[in-house]
């Protein structure tokens, strides 16, 4: 896996959000970490009583994706937070890789039992429902030129 450095998180982020990042990984808000891959993942305590699912991946190019409202410039705060609390112990992230392996594999097997109008009514409820899922989504689209 590529190796991530404070440099990059800042080149990804406004200033402003490297800072408030670097602040909250200090207070200690990022948590229930995990690896699978090159992606890492893990809740980060927003300003108020709510988490926010986060993920980086760290491939040839980063790429993230937050549950927070966040539309500004940049990754935000808690991508940041997250990378840093990677940079500061990867051991934390327990690798979760194969065991991701064999679910997605159940996963497969229960999709190919379903019909296409269960499957399109499932993901347009999905993405309609879950930001991250809908960046996904479309990227997915972009890249394959659909």
């Amino acid at each position: 896996m590529r190796r991530l450095t404070k440099e990059t998180l800042m080149e990804i982020s406004t200033p402003q959000s490297f800072e408030r990042g670097k602040e909250y990984f200090q207070m200690g808000l990022v948590g229930d970490c995990e690896r699978v891959a090159k992606t890492i993942r893990g809740e980060v305590e927003g300003s108020g009583l709510i988490s926010y699912d986060v993920e980086l991946t760290i491939g040839r190019r980063l790429d993230w994706h937050c549950s927070c409202p966040y539309d500004w410039e940049g990754a935000c705060k808690h991508v940041v937070a997250l990378g840093l609390a990677w940079i500061d112990d990867p051991a934390s992230f327990p690798d979760r890789t194969e065991e991701k392996r064999k679910e997605r594999e159940k996963i497969k097997g229960i999709l190919e039992e379903q019909t296409q109008e269960v499957l399109a009514e499932f993901l347009f409820e999905l993405l309609c429902e879950d930001k991250i899922m809908k960046a996904k989504f479309f990227r997915f689209l972009k890249e394959n030129r659909f």
